[in-house]
């Protein structure tokens, strides 16, 4: 057991060592006219979270899916991401108004 703590312990101080390294090398200022290195990844260590793979379905649910607009602490509708629209609930709901430069402006 106590092996086992110390090497999460270990892993845990590299992780943090990594993260740290990361965050300096995004800081750096690139020199004027020369484009910096992309860093996508960092060598991978055991136990790291693998990112979730998501499907097309999933994908296709997520952009049609429409957030509440809360405006003073009251519930004014559902906003579509593709559009400005506003509506009246998040299933299939009828437009009541819609959002123009921050505005609400409601349909007759």
């Amino acid at each position: 057991m106590e092996r086992d703590y110390n090497e999460g312990l270990h892993l845990e101080t590299l992780r943090v060592i990594r993260y740290s390294a990361y965050t300096t090398y995004i800081g750096i200022p690139a020199k004027k006219g020369s484009k910096k290195s992309n860093l996508t990844k960092f060598y991978p260590l055991p136990l790291d979270t693998k990112p979730k793979v998501l499907s097309k379905e999933n994908i296709i649910e997520i952009k049609n899916m429409k957030e509440p607009l809360i405006t003073n602490g009251k519930m004014r509708g559902y906003i579509d991401n593709d559009s400005n629209a506003l509506y009246s609930d998040a299933i299939g709901g009828n437009i009541i108004a819609y959002i123009n430069n921050g505005i609400i402006e409601k349909v007759n």
